[in-house]
């Protein structure tokens, strides 16, 4: 009976538009997946501050080695579904700053934001900016920065060895 019923409407669907390849148009756009860049940089959607954060920033003193600003300034997008954190480095711009971003994954918020500024070969983080749980509940400053040490050594395989 089931066979009966999928054999008589096999026909209408070869005749179909769909089946026919009408609707199998060429591209005329850019591939889904060159859109956005066409480095090897990871890109995340845009973090647009709402009325739900609350940033609290601190002023930070890191020596950071060469190698450790070169290991910054590779984004990491995160392939398994377990990676909760991505990164992305903007910079260095004209003055040399270099602002490497950490956001959530799956929420896409912003979570940490470390300025770096490098000046006559020597790059140091000069201040650490961290989301806090809201209004009346402040993260304490010490959390950020050994969450901000677990991300770079950890995720981005920096040293760190200037980091407390």
């Amino acid at each position: 009976m089931f066979r009966l019923i999928i054999n008589s409407s096999l026909p209408a669907m070869k005749r179909s538009a769909v089946a026919s390849g009408a609707y199998h148009r060429p591209l005329t756009s850019v591939p889904l997946r060159n859109r956005f860049s066409t480095t090897s940089r990871a890109y995340f959607y845009p973090w647009v501050p709402g009325s739900h954060t609350y940033p609290q920033t601190a002023e930070w003193h890191v020596e950071l080695s060469n190698q450790d600003v070169e290991k910054l300034l590779k984004d990491y997008d995160p392939k398994r579904v377990e990676e909760d954190f991505m990164c992305r480095a903007e910079g260095p711009d004209e003055m040399g700053n270099i602002v490497l971003h950490v956001y959530r994954r799956y929420t896409r918020g912003e979570q940490l934001r470390l300025q770096i500024a490098t000046q006559d070969g020597r790059a140091r983080i000069t201040e650490i900016t961290w989301e806090t749980f809201g209004p009346s509940v402040q993260a304490p400053e010490w959390r950020a920065k050994r969450f901000a040490i677990e991300i770079c050594r950890e995720i981005l395989g920096c040293d760190m060895k200037g980091a407390k």
